[in-house]
């Protein structure tokens, strides 16, 4: 199951796909069996849930161990669900290179980067307190590392049989460790010209010498979790970040000849019209190279889900009945203000080829 940081909350598809299968070999892991396997076993019939971080226990079920065990699973013990001992955090420096060969590259692909798209890491877990993360696959606030010299047999290996021509370390926070950032890099210089990348981190973890660094290792493209455009609304997310750091994060990444793309959450709690409306001018204000707009998802596992009981177990929004719809509605109208601006829709059309500015488009229109 899909999505580590942002979850899928739609699962019925998920459900319906699995039902063909009846195998009694049955696993499935994920956030969502991590936090109620017994609503996924009784909808999958699996034989059981992987709970957390899946890489060892799924080493230990593939070995035929008995499934009492195995830590960090939940399965069907007669008419009760059996929980193991929870699964110590594992030495990420211990993990093999994925057999990438396995993989047609031609079925992956993000608008933003282009096709034969691979997904990578090099570090798990945040230590900031955001409250609307979800981060339990990740390890929670616990930061580790892979090795420099891992990273790089990673990307040596998507790289082969023909293999990828872009790829996106899903790390939460890439440049957390500005250090640790610099020697990935060094790592990374020697494929630049077979391949780019881009990450995901905090606008107040990057400076000039190291956006350089970056885009001189291949990076182009850089997501910042911005949130929103009201200084109030954003203290009360415990980001633990300013308007004018993120201002200034962006402005950089800019100059340093990397895209950003920046993510804002509309629907937090305490949020009024007024605020949207910050959100909206802040965006045009920092005017990144794209922009994406979400209502906010309380998902399991986040204090912003403790806060209160719900009516289902992956509730859509904060908000609910006509609120939730005026918020929908909010969100369409942001995304026609920011990209229909005559300057944006100039610059674009001189920086993205045909063939990407056509997916850009179609992903758009899909958005409003």
């Amino acid at each position: 199951m899909d999505r580590w940081q942002c979850p899928n909350l739609e699962l019925e598809v998920f459900f319906k796909r699995l039902k063909p299968i009846q195998h009694p070999e049955l696993y499935v892991m994920g956030v969502h069996g991590t936090h109620f396997p017994e609503n996924i076993l009784q909808s999958t019939q699996a034989k059981a849930v992987i709970l957390g971080e899946p890489e060892w226990t799924v080493t230990d079920v593939a070995r035929g161990k008995s499934l009492s065990d195995i830590p960090g699973l939940a399965y069907q013990d007669g008419n009760r669900v059996a929980r193991t001992s929870p699964r110590p955090l594992g030495d990420l420096s211990q993990l093999p290179v994925p057999s990438f060969h396995l993989l047609n590259w031609d079925g992956y692909g993000y608008e933003l980067m282009g096709d034969r798209f691979a997904i990578l890491e090099t570090t798990r877990g945040c230590p900031f307190p955001c409250n609307f993360c979800q981060r339990d696959l990740y390890g929670g606030r616990a930061y580790r590392y892979k090795t420099p010299q891992q990273v790089a047999q990673e990307v040596e290996a998507v790289l082969r049989h023909p293999g990828a021509r872009c790829g996106y370390f899903i790390d939460l926070e890439f440049s957390l460790n500005r250090e640790y950032t610099l020697k990935v890099c060094e790592e990374l210089m020697r494929y630049r010209s077979k391949w780019t990348w881009c990450c995901q981190t905090r606008a107040d973890s990057v400076d000039r010498d190291l956006l350089e660094a970056m885009r001189a290792a291949g990076c182009t493209l850089i997501h910042y979790g911005v949130e929103s455009g009201s200084e109030e609304i954003l203290a009360k997310t415990e980001k633990k970040i300013t308007l004018d750091q993120i201002a200034k994060g962006i402005a950089l990444t800019k100059e340093a000849g990397i895209a950003a793309a920046c993510f804002f959450m509309l629907g937090l709690p305490g949020e009024a019209t007024e605020d949207r409306r910050k959100t909206l001018e802040f965006a045009k204000k920092i005017n990144p190279t794209y922009a994406s707009f979400h209502i906010t998802s309380p998902y399991p596992g986040t204090p912003l889900y403790a806060s209160r009981s719900w009516k289902q177990l992956y509730p859509e929004s904060l908000l609910e009945g006509q609120d939730l719809r005026a918020l929908k509605s909010f969100e369409k109208r942001a995304y026609r203000d920011y990209y229909l601006r005559l300057g944006y829709l100039a610059s674009a059309l001189k920086q993205a080829s045909l063939p990407r500015l056509a997916k850009q488009a179609a992903l758009f229109w899909r958005l409003i």
